[in-house]
């Protein structure tokens, strides 16, 4: 547009006085002629600009996703800034880099949430299959932990919560719950008279199934540690983060954890069955008794 007034200034005739004029003119005369490099750039609607574009630089200097998220949130203000009364109309500041940026923006917020509605799934179905609210609380703690350092790791992988970070972040959840959640199993259905003869015999019930379940995963996924490309080099970083806390949570933390504050036994069907037929046997005896004394 400047290069327009400036045309119209060399022009002998008059500044155009209406809107419509001054459109009509730069349809006609200067994206007609000069100007025509910019003919695709504005779009009319009769005699009425409807939008434009303007070109601007956007300089890639290697900069870090923090950079390029803060650089598209800064372009946005300036241009709300320079034009606080709405006098352009809409305006919108548009890179195909902030297709990326748009997502470094909102990813991290939108992975907690993720995070948070799966630990509270996997704590209810914790609940419904444990059977028993404590032990639920203490297998979700130890889901929350390795979620947590997860989070952690990304950091001391000089890596960013991104697109594909934040996928392992959510897959953790589902992957911390296993070990320990079979061995809390285990230590419910036990008869050992304490906590910690109870926390021995699911560890040896269950621990070795465990361990070999475990390891052959983080064995299976080692030959990608030897790839190059950031996907899979991604994948081998974070999934053997997870198997390897995940496995030490169930082998080594929460026995440790079940023979300290482990919940209290509750009576097993065994049990259960046995001073029932208690009961009956004491009921029979006393009924025949009683015949014995009629007759």
């Amino acid at each position: 547009f400047v290069d327009y007034e400036a045309f119209l200034a060399e022009d002998d005739a008059p500044f155009p006085a209406t809107e419509a004029e001054y459109a009509a003119r730069l349809r006609d005369e200067y994206l007609a002629g000069p100007g025509r490099e910019y003919a695709e750039k504005v779009v009319f609607e009769g005699d009425a600009i409807v939008a434009s574009e303007i070109d601007t630089f956007w300089f890639d200097d290697g900069a870090t996703e923090a950079d390029s998220k803060r650089r598209m949130r800064k372009a946005r203000k300036a241009v709300r800034r320079d034009d606080p009364g709405d006098a352009l109309g809409t305006v919108v500041v548009y890179n195909a880099g902030f297709i990326w940026y748009e997502s470094f923006a909102i990813i991290a917020a939108s992975t907690i949430r993720a995070m948070l509605v799966a630990c509270v799934s996997v704590f209810l179905v914790l609940l419904v299959l444990l059977g028993h609210p404590f032990a639920a609380v203490l297998v979700s703690a130890t889901v929350a932990f390795v979620c947590v350092a997860v989070f952690g790791y990304v950091y001391w992988y000089d890596d960013a919560v991104n697109y594909i970070s934040s996928f392992f972040i959510v897959i953790a959840v589902g992957l911390s719950t296993d070990a320990p959640a079979h061995v809390c199993r285990a230590f419910l259905e036990s008869t050992a008279p304490t906590r910690r003869a109870r926390a021995v015999e699911a560890l040896g019930h269950l621990g070795p199934s465990v361990f070999r379940g475990g390891l052959s995963t983080i064995l299976g996924i080692a030959i990608t540690g030897f790839c190059r490309t950031y996907v899979f080099r991604s994948f081998f970083k974070y999934l053997m983060t997870i198997l390897v806390l995940a496995l030490w949570n169930g082998v080594a933390v929460m026995p440790v954890v079940l023979a300290l504050v482990g919940p209290m036994r509750s009576s097993s069907p065994s049990s259960l069955k046995s001073s029932a037929a208690e009961k009956s046997v004491g009921v029979r005896d006393a009924d025949d008794a009683a015949l014995e004394e009629e007759q």
